[in-house]
C-alpha cells in the first residue's frame, strides 16, 4: 500500500506528530548536544529512504499529520530531499530541524515546491557570537544567521530554536530582539536534557539560574514585553506558568504528575529504529519499527503503559513532590527530564528541585 493510501489514518490510534531522528551525521559536535554519537569513529546510524518510507507509512496509518525530521543534521542525510519530495503533494505538515549550515539552490527549490507546508527550524543558542560559537564551534553563529537570512529570501517559513543552559538563559532578550530583525516570529525554548552526570553539571540550570529566569520572565510579561509574542514551546509555556507565581496570581491546578502529549499525541524514532515517547526521553524505548509495527509498539508496548500509567499520580500523593508546596506551578516537572538525571519517571524533576 502506498503513501498516498495510507494518509487517511485509522482513528484507533490518535498520534497527530512524529520525530524521526533520520541520521546521526553531523557536521558539528555541539557540547550540549543529546544525541548519543558512536563511540571510536564507528559509522554514523542513519534510517535509510526505504525504511524511512515504511515508518511514514505506518505512521500516517495511525493519524499523522505532522512530520518533524532531525538528527543529527537531516540535509546530511543523502535520500533526505528525496524523502521531502515524497511528502510535497501530501496532507501534512513538516518541520526541519537545522543547524542551519545547508542552503543551496536544490535545497532551495525543494523547499519552496513545499510550501506553506514546511517550517525549517535554525538552531541558534545565543544572540551572538561568542555565545553562540562556545557551544556549538567557533564561526557557525556568522553562518547560520547567513543562511537564515538566504532562506528567508525564498520565503521559506522559519523560526529559532535555542537550547536553554547556564551559558545562554540571560540571552532571551536578546534573542528576541534578533528574531525580530531578521523576521522571525517563533523561538522555541528547548530543554536541555542529558543522561551523562557530568554534561548535565556543565549546563543543567540549577535552582538560582532557574529564579532569575522565572523573575525575569514575570516582570517581562507583565511590563507588556512584545518579545513574549514570540517565545514559544513546552518550556516556555512552564515559564510563563511559573511566572505568575511570582507575580502573586493563582492559576488552575492539574495535579496530575504526567500531562503531556509524549507517547499518547506523539512519538519519535530514533536513526536505529527505537521508538521513543518523545526526543527527550531518548534511553526509554518503546521498541523498534524494525522488528515491530509502529501501531504494535503503541498498543503493546509495556514500557508506554509504565509512562502513560503516571496520569493517573497525584502529585501530592505518590511522587517526590508530595511534600512540595510550588508543584501547582511546576506541575511536577517534564518527566523525560526526570528520566534522564534519576532513571526512574516519578523522581523528582521540577524547575526548583535541588
Amino acid at each position: 500500500m502506498s503513501i498516498e493510501q495510507q494518509t487517511a489514518g485509522q482513528k484507533e490510534i490518535s498520534l497527530s506528530t512524529i520525530h524521526l531522528f533520520i541520521t546521526e551525521e553531523c557536521n558539528l559536535s555541539c557540547r550540549h548536544c543529546f544525541v548519543q554519537k558512536k563511540k571510536g569513529g564507528g559509522q554514523k546510524q542513519q534510517l535509510s529512504y526505504w525504511e524511512t518510507l515504511k515508518i511514514l507509512e505506518q505512521a500516517f496509518q495511525c493519524g499523522v499529520k505532522r512530520v518533524v525530521f532531525l538528527g543529527g543534521e537531516p540535509f546530511l542525510h543523502p535520500s533526505f530531499l528525496k524523502i521531502l519530495g515524497h511528502l510535497s503533494h501530501l496532507p501534512v505538515s513538516i518541520g526541519i530541524s537545522t543547524n542551519g549550515f545547508f542552503v543551496n539552490d536544490r535545497i532551495l527549490a525543494v523547499l519552496k515546491k513545499l510550501g506553506k507546508k514546511v517550517d525549517v527550524a535554525f538552531s541558534l543558542d545565543g544572540d551572538t557570537a561568542k555565545t553562540h560559537d562556545a557551544m556549538r564551534g567557533a564561526g557557525s553563529f556568522e553562518i547560520t544567521v547567513r543562511n537564515l537570512i538566504e532562506m528567508k529570501k525564498h520565503q521559506v517559513n522559519c523560526q529559532i530554536n535555542t537550547v536553554i543552559t547556564r551559558y545562554n538563559f540571560k540571552s532571551i532578550e536578546g534573542l528576541a530582539s534578533l528574531a525580530e530583525k531578521l523576521g522571525i516570529k517563533t523561538i522555541t525554548l528547548l530543554h536541555f536534557v542529558s543522561s551523562d552526570p557530568k554534561q548535565r553539571k556543565e549546563f543543567e540550570l540549577g535552582t538560582e539560574e532557574h529564579k532569575w529566569l522565572f523573575k525575569f520572565m514575570s516582570d517581562k510579561i507583565h511590563s507588556g514585553w512584545k518579545g513574549m509574542d514570540i517565545v514559544s514551546g513546552p518550556l516556555a509555556a512552564g515559564m510563563r506558568r511559573i511566572a505568575k507565581f511570582f507575580a502573586g496570581e493563582k492559576i488552575e491546578k492539574r495535579g496530575e504528575l504526567f500531562f503531556c502529549n509524549a507517547g499518547s499525541k506523539s512519538c519519535a524514532v530514533k536513526s536505529n529504529g527505537d521508538v521513543l515517547p518523545c526526543g527527550l526521553f531518548w534511553d526509554y524505548v518503546l521498541g523498534n519499527v524494525k522488528e515491530h509495527l509502529l501501531k504494535e509498539i503503541l498498543t503493546t508496548s509495556p514500557a508506554l503503559r509504565k509512562l502513560r500509567a503516571l496520569r493517573e499520580i497525584k502529585l501530592k500523593k505518590e511522587s517526590d513532590c508530595q511534600k512540595c508546596n510550588f508543584t501547582a506551578y511546576c506541575d511536577g516537572g517534564c518527566r523525560a527530564l526526570a528520566y534522564a538525571r534519576t532513571g526512574a519517571l516519578t523522581a523528582k524533576r521540577g524547575f526548583f528541585c535541588a
